[in-house]
């Protein structure tokens, strides 16, 4: 252990200093020596005794104390004495109360050491040791800003304008003045800086400044990243400060006060993007701010489909398929079904019937996968939903006539609109679909009618009662199978299978049909017949 400094009474003045016998020449363990002289004019004699303490030196004179700053040798105080209780003898320090008695032959004075750094800082501030004003200015607030506005002015009429910026940022100085400073220089990295270290120290509820400086930095950054991208300099030098200025501005966006702001005004920052063409950096803030309209916005239109399935099956959101699956399907329709298909559960096949509707009119490509989806919704999901039921059988009778009747006939009871798929069937010419229809609506009549431009075993399959699988009425089945018989008579001519009608239709009589018959029919024509 040693002492930290040293003090020598000389008849010039004292001469003091520190020890550090790590610092300075090997020869010697004194470092910042210097000599402090007595004082003024007034001070002509020498000191009869001396004390230093951490910053003052305590020198005792004949008629008065007086103390002196190690550092600026400025006079702090001069304690005159009269001389009543006899002349000022000497001077004592008590090291365990750091009290330093000064005494005269018949009287004792007492010094006592009071906070002795409280203007130290001072001290140091204008010698223009910033860092030791700091360490000694204490929790005085107002000191510390001080401090800081003195060196930040220092540094910037030095022309170091970053790190000038880094130490504003910490002061309260006018947020106006400090950027005005700044943006008369030609380089925007101390305002940069400036900006950014000034927002760290914002607090939450000061959203107008937060909002104010988070756009006015995505100015800046925008602006030396486009004249990086349009200066044509594709030099090494130039890409990597291209890089590493876009991961730093990228960085910003990361941040969480960055982030809660431009959520809050994510249309300016967008337009702003968007108005310097940075069409990364904006696909980049929307993943970020998870705003999936827009990244998908803008896959679409730079046509990466398959890309916006994967972050549509990612995101797993409904709405999300509904708005953009007429697109897709348009654009990719075995992998969007598929996807539909795999995520059906999650899907609402009537929700989707915008987007398939589309596939009317398309291509047969998309029309068969939408009819691929709508079957897996109708027997895997079983949807009961009538307008689902319909588009498939409008899907059917103009893309997959030949599964239309199979569909008819598969359940027990039709969920589609019975009237309007008739009408299509109709239109498509679709006659056994159409008379199937009919006998489900019930009107058995104009199934025979429009069998009978068929088939004529197909008429007589709807007057057995057999495409309505159930057993007519005799009075209806009679007059069915007389429209047959009719038919047969009087378009083809054949008596033969007019004649096994009678045998399927036991209320059916010869009698009944023989007015079919043209007027020179002779019974010879029904020999073969009865017999």
């Amino acid at each position: 252990m040693f002492p930290l400094q040293f003090g020598w009474l000389t008849e010039p003045g004292i001469y003091w200093g520190r020890i550090d016998p790590w610092e300075g020449d090997s020869d010697t363990v004194t470092v910042d020596c210097q000599l402090i002289a007595p004082g003024n004019d007034m001070d002509k004699d020498t000191p009869k005794t001396a004390f230093i303490t951490q910053f003052h030196a305590l020198m005792l004179f004949k008629d008065r104390v007086k103390g002196v700053c190690l550092l600026n040798e400025q006079s702090v105080f001069d304690d005159s004495y009269d001389g009543t209780y006899g002349g000022l003898v000497g001077l004592a320090h008590d090291q365990v109360k750091n009290i330093y008695w000064a005494f005269t032959e018949y009287a004792v004075y007492k010094y006592q050491v009071v906070n002795e750094t409280r203007h130290v800082w001072r001290v140091y501030l204008e010698q223009g040791q910033f860092n030791l004003a700091m360490r000694h200015c204490g929790d005085q607030q107002a000191a510390m800003d001080l401090i800081l506005t003195k060196q930040a002015e220092q540094l910037f009429s030095e022309g170091k304008w970053v790190e000038s910026a880094m130490h504003y940022a910490k002061t309260k100085c006018s947020f106006e003045e400090v950027t005005l400073k700044f943006m008369d220089l030609e380089e925007k990295n101390a305002l940069k800086n400036y900006l950014k270290k000034k927002l760290e120290t914002l607090k939450s509820s000061e959203k107008t400044q937060i909002t104010l400086i988070v756009i006015w930095l995505v100015e800046i950054y925008q602006n030396k990243l486009g004249h990086l991208r349009e200066s044509g300099d594709n030099t090494v030098e130039c890409q990597a400060e291209f890089r590493n200025l876009e991961e730093e501005f990228l960085a910003l966006l990361r941040q969480q006060r960055v982030e809660e702001c431009i959520r809050n005004n994510k249309e300016v920052v967008y337009s702003l993007l968007g108005s310097h063409g940075d069409q990364r950096s904006l696909v980049y803030l929307a993943q970020v701010l998870r705003d999936t309209d827009r990244v998908v916005q803008y896959n679409l239109r730079n046509k990466q489909y398959q890309a916006v399935l994967s972050i549509l099956t990612t995101e797993a959101n409904p709405e999300l398929f509904y708005s953009y699956c007429p697109v897709l399907l348009q654009s990719l329709p075995k992998q969007t079904v598929d996807t539909l298909v795999s995520m059906s559960k999650l899907l609402s096949p009537s929700r989707l019937l915008p987007a398939l509707l589309v596939s009317q009119s398309a291509d047969p490509d998309v029309a068969s996968h939408s009819v691929r989806y709508l079957e897996h919704a109708v027997s895997v999901l079983f949807c009961k939903d009538q307008p689902v039921h319909n588009l498939l059988v409008s899907l059917y009778t103009h893309h997959n006539k030949d599964k239309l009747l199979t569909y008819l006939t598969s359940s027990s009871q039709l969920h589609c609109d019975t009237k309007y798929a008739l009408k299509l069937c109709v239109e498509a010419g679709l006659v056994r679909e159409a008379v199937y229809l009919y006998t489900v609506l019930g009107q058995h009549e104009q199934a025979v009618d429009l069998a009978l431009t068929l088939d004529t075993d197909l008429a007589a399959s709807c007057a057995a009662g057999n495409q309505a699988g159930a057993p007519l009425g005799e009075e209806l089945t009679r007059k069915l199978w007389l429209k047959v018989a009719r038919h047969v008579v009087q378009e083809k001519n054949d008596i033969k299978q007019a004649m096994e009608f009678l045998k399927l239709c036991p209320s059916v009589k010869i009698e009944d049909i023989l007015p079919f018959f043209p007027d020179f029919v002779t019974i010879d024509h029904f020999k073969d017949a009865i017999c």
